[in-house]
């Protein structure tokens, strides 16, 4: 077990804390990633051009 500095007198709350910080932490891990996830399809979307617009782009020239 890593120790941060200091002993722990009841190991049960040591252990407590350490599920609690690693629960967190892949939680926020996930969350991260959704948000990645997401922004990419955001992004994917926002470059796809419609054929017809791009005619009509080059109709224009």
């Amino acid at each position: 077990m890593i120790q941060i500095g200091m002993n722990c007198d009841p190991e049960w709350l040591c252990d407590t804390i350490a599920w609690i910080i690693g629960a967190l932490l892949a939680l926020l891990v996930i969350g991260l990633i959704r948000i990645t996830l997401r922004e990419r399809r955001k992004n994917k979307k926002t470059y796809v051009v419609k054929p017809r617009n791009r005619r009509a782009n080059r109709d224009d020239h």
